[in-house]
């Protein structure tokens, strides 16, 4: 993270002012204001850098509380510009670890896909068991995409974006719910409807950040 130390400042400030004073312009102010706009854009390099050293942090370790995202965070672009409105591994773009988000429906368990069957949805890549999960997600992506986009629902409830676990799940109106831990699938299990109807809200304006950058459709691969 770029830091100017203040006698930095000061000499780029003295030395901005001496060139527009030598070129006939005496204009404090605008000094200021180029060296503000300066200081803004390495601050905003810093926060996008932090963020993707979090999000990276998480995926290398497999913590799933190593990044805690306020959802208010979002509002800045150069957040919500590295955060996906699916959950994934930020390096490989993969969702759910690799689970068929179609087996927790059809199976009634947590099933590892296969890396040879997948397909990609707003810049997520989802794994299958097979093509015929494939087939089904593809007929229907909203009812098989983790609900508030695979995030810890309470979690979520509560203000926050925290990566869930795919072993952790409760299908509930014919939706697959992820919390982060065994403890948070209890809570949720205990007020789920306060919780959804909650975190729900929260993702709403997730997805109001996020979807401006141009993430994916549905696509095979």
């Amino acid at each position: 993270m770029q830091k100017f130390k203040f006698s930095e400042l000061a000499f780029a400030r003295a030395t901005l002012i001496g060139a527009i004073a030598w070129a006939g312009v005496t204009a404090p102010s605008l000094a200021d204001e180029v060296l503000g706009a300066k200081q803004a854009e390495s601050a905003e390099q810093a926060q996008q850098g932090e963020v993707n050293d979090a999000l990276t942090a998480a995926a290398a370790s497999q913590s799933r509380v190593a990044i805690v995202l306020p959802v208010a965070a979002l509002a800045s672009p150069v957040v919500a510009e590295a955060i996906s409105p699916i959950a994934v591994d930020p390096k490989t773009k993969v969702a759910l670890e690799g689970y068929d988000p179609v087996g927790y429906h059809k199976d009634d368990k947590a099933v590892p896909g296969s890396p040879e069957i997948t397909l990609e949805h707003r810049g997520a890549i989802f794994f299958f068991v097979s093509e015929e999960n494939r087939a089904a997600f593809l007929s229907n992506p909203e009812k098989f995409v983790p609900a508030h986009g695979g995030y810890c629902t309470e979690t979520l409830a509560m203000g926050a974006l925290t990566p869930a676990s795919p072993v952790h799940w409760t299908v509930h109106g014919d939706r697959l719910f992820l919390t982060r831990s065994a403890g948070a699938n209890e809570e949720f299990r205990r007020h789920r409807d306060e919780s959804i109807k909650t975190a729900s809200t929260q993702y709403a304006a997730v997805e109001a950040f996020t979807d401006k950058y141009n993430f994916s459709a549905t696509q095979a691969q």
